[in-house]
């Protein structure tokens, strides 16, 4: 009768065992299921903030491309502003030297004459080395609109002084029918021996006056330099197909 009962509680105790394991099972099986639902929860919330970062980072992308091409615009527009300051102060520069030194318009034809003690024609203004500054930096020839033969010979001479002969070159006429000229390489290597050397004619003139004639200029001048007083001097120069001064390939014969 013991044994049975024994046997009996042994039952009812592994029954009761059973089921709390099967209560706990169940119990982790339904922590399982709502920890899946989390999950796919947070997954899904994942996505959509990937998706929204995407979003921004496409839009933050599309902005930079945006800002880059206004810069880039910003650029242009400064550039043009500059080049737009360099005309203008061009300009005014070559109005003074008119007026300084010949006092008629750009289209007058007539002779024009300047009669100066003595002067140097290698002392440049501040006017004058903006202008040759300006040309300098691209050889635009538009730096060089309304400036008069005499300006445009003293540039001239003024880069065979510093041996600027690259600037120097530029100032000649491009005419194709020209019957004189050479390329600018066999300019570049003429030797020094066959350059000008000597300024002292060109740095002690006196009653300067140049001569327009059509398309044609000749600046005149005497020089007591090597010692013939009555000797006259002169530089040829024409005007080019838009109506700019430049040199003659031979300037002085």
């Amino acid at each position: 009768m013991k044994n049975r009962i024994g046997s009996i509680i042994a039952s009812i105790f592994l029954l009761v065992v059973v089921g709390a394991l099967v209560y706990m099972f169940y119990i982790q099986t339904v922590r399982i299921k709502d920890l899946r639902k989390e999950v796919e929860s947070l997954e899904s919330t994942i996505e959509v903030l990937e998706g929204e970062k995407a979003e921004m980072e496409t839009s933050m992308d599309a902005m930079a491309a945006d800002v880059e091409e206004k810069n880039e615009q910003i650029e242009k527009l400064n550039g043009k502003i500059e080049i737009l300051n360099d005309n203008v102060n061009s300009i005014s520069a070559i109005r003074k030297i008119l007026e300084e030194n010949f006092g008629h318009d750009e289209g007058a034809e007539d002779e024009a004459e300047a009669n100066f003690e003595s002067i140097s024609f290698l002392d440049m203004s501040e006017d004058e080395l903006m202008i040759y500054e300006s040309f300098k930096e691209e050889y635009n020839d538009e730096m060089l609109t309304a400036v008069e033969p005499f300006t445009i010979m003293k540039l001239y001479l003024y880069c065979s002084y510093i041996k600027d002969y690259e600037t120097q070159y530029e100032l000649y006429v491009n005419h194709e029918d020209y019957d004189m000229s050479w390329t600018k390489e066999e300019h570049m290597n003429i030797p020094e021996e066959h350059r000008i050397s000597d300024f002292g004619e060109f740095e002690t003139a006196y009653n300067v006056e140049v001569k327009v004639e059509g398309a044609h200029a000749l600046v005149l001048w005497n020089s007591d330099y090597d010692g013939e007083e009555e000797f006259k001097y002169g530089f040829n120069l024409d005007k080019d197909e838009n109506g700019i001064w430049k040199v003659n390939f031979i300037p002085m014969q």
